[in-house]
Order: structure tokens, then sequence, then C-alpha cells
């Protein structure tokens, strides 16, 4: 069946995801070019190998963000003043990270537009495996400046999102982010390139790549 080579993600809904991208033949690309046309969408491509880059560059698609996958050791770096954990905020604040959240991701998903419909709650404190003793903020007057939002899946600790009102003020608050980990837990994260305050803290600290990059391809 024709849609079993595409999926539809609700959250970024005007573009279809190709499946089984290794595989997939460049009629079958071309097959779902054609229906993504009459539908008015996109089509998107996630790629790890050369052969597939190739293959749907032949077909039309262009390069529009990297992804880098790597894993971080927490050091003692020393603690910041105006930082704390997710538990400890009341629900006015709650409230402001959820919506400064909104906006940053907003911010960097506009080559592939968040749809209006997404309730960031969900993603955050609705989320089990959200992890509000290790995800932290800065607040500066009853603001809140910088947020790492921490997922944790047994001992393994990932980065979701972290975002700031500058890169000076998150990179000092991830300084204090790997003080409230015992010494040498690892940390993992992802970073597109798309993002500049996460490269800017993927460039700032010492990140072990741990698979290849993935590269989203864009057709349109």
């Amino acid at each position: 069946m024709v849609t079993k080579l595409y999926r539809i993600n609700a959250y970024h809904p005007d573009n279809w995801l190709i499946n089984d991208v290794e595989n997939i033949n460049e009629d079958n690309i071309n097959v779902v070019k054609s229906l993504a046309k009459e539908n008015s969408k996109g089509v998107i491509a996630r790629v790890f190998d050369d052969t597939s880059y190739q293959k749907f560059v032949r077909a039309g698609f262009k390069l529009v963000r990297t992804t880098y996958f790597a894993q971080l050791l927490s050091e003692n770096q020393g603690a910041v003043s105006d930082v704390f954990n997710v538990a400890q905020l009341d629900d006015n604040q709650r409230h402001q990270l959820v919506q400064k959240f909104k906006q940053y991701y907003e911010s960097v998903h506009q080559i592939n537009p968040a749809s209006p419909n997404i309730n960031y709650r969900r993603l955050t404190f609705d989320d089990s495996s959200f992890d509000e003793q290790h995800s932290i903020v800065r607040v500066d007057n009853h603001h809140i400046t910088a947020a790492i939002l921490v997922f944790e899946d047994g001992q393994n600790y990932e980065m979701g999102w972290t975002f700031g009102d500058n890169n000076k003020i998150l990179i000092a608050l991830w300084q204090s982010f790997q003080s409230i980990f015992p010494e040498k837990s690892l940390i993992s994260g992802e970073f597109d390139d798309t993002d500049r305050q996460a490269m800017a803290v993927y460039q700032e600290f010492d990140w072990h790549e741990t698979m290849p990059c993935q590269l989203t391809m864009l057709w349109h």
C-alpha cells in the first residue's frame, strides 16, 4: 500500500515523513512526491548514510538540517546562583516555562513548522519520564531566563530541550547543571544545527558522538 511508504507527523503536519529511507526505491519516492503535491504537502527523509543521501538528492530533496547525537560525562564546574530544579517551581512559573518552551520550539522549527495544536505541557510535565529533579531553570526577577529539560529512563539521563534568553546565560546554567549529577554521570543529547543555542552547548562542552549524524532532507 502506498500509505506504508510514508507517515504523517501530527506535530509537524506540513510535511510527510518517508518510511524505510534505506530501501525505498526512486519510483516509490516519486509516488510519494506526487501524492504529497496533490495534498499540498512537502516530503521529508531522514537519512544516515551517503547512499541514501545521494538517492534523495537525485529525487530533488535538499539538506535542511544535520542532527548530532552525543553523550557528556558530567563534571563539577561550580554552581550558579538563582538556579532551581523544576520541582521547586510554583504554578505560575511552570506556566511561564511551558510558554517559553513553546516559543523556543516554534522558533527552531521554521523549516518544518510546528502544529499550533501541540500540547507543550503534555511533552513535559505530563510525560512520566520528565525528570523534574534534574531539569533546571535560572530565574532572574521572577523571570525564567534559561532552562534544561531532562528525561530519565532508568539510570539514563537525556537532555530533551535547552534554551535561554542568550547563550551566555544558557552556558552558565549548563555549568550548574553538570554539578547536580554524581561525578561522571552520563548525559545524552541531540543537537540540530538549525538550533543555535543547542549548538552553542554542543560546542562548549566535551560531547562525544555516539552514532552517525542524521541528515534531514526536504522536498516541496
